[in-house]
């Protein structure tokens, strides 16, 4: 939070000599569809790697507002930014199932997207390797 006086001239809802309270706030969020072709292979009894690839496509959107409270009125004005970047990128995935019971097992796995970012001169590409690791509990019926 940044407090100040404004001290230029009077214009929209900054008032000259008026004291303000100002905060930034910054959210980003990453949905990702991928489509991918798989290949199990056992291993032992109660192993089984399945390795996966395909292509993805990453919907990014971001949003950031700046709140500013006039601290003398209690006034206060918001303004937000909505924007998206939209890319496609390669995907890989690697799952290890461990085989707990006949229908239960513990999967623990790693996924990786490749972002283009060499293409991307924006500045808000993301980083060229985005890894996510995951566990889950599979059970069959």
């Amino acid at each position: 939070m940044d407090r100040y006086r404004y001290a230029g001239p009077s214009f929209s809802y900054e008032q000259q000599g008026h004291f303000y309270e100002s905060t930034y706030s910054e959210r980003r969020r990453s949905i990702d569809v991928a489509v991918m072709y798989r290949h199990s292979t056992p291993i032992v009894r109660h192993l089984t790697i399945t390795l996966l690839a395909g292509g993805a496509y990453v919907y990014r959107p971001d949003q950031s507002t700046t709140t500013t409270k006039d601290v003398d009125t209690e006034a206060s004005h918001v303004t937000t930014y909505n924007t998206t970047r939209d890319y496609l990128a390669a995907a890989a995935r690697a799952e290890f199932e461990i085989t707990i019971a006949h229908h239960v097992a513990v999967v623990p796995r790693l996924q990786l997207l490749v972002f283009p970012s060499l293409l991307d001169d924006s500045g808000f590409a993301p980083r060229a390797f985005v890894g996510r690791p995951e566990i889950a509990v599979r059970w069959r019926f």
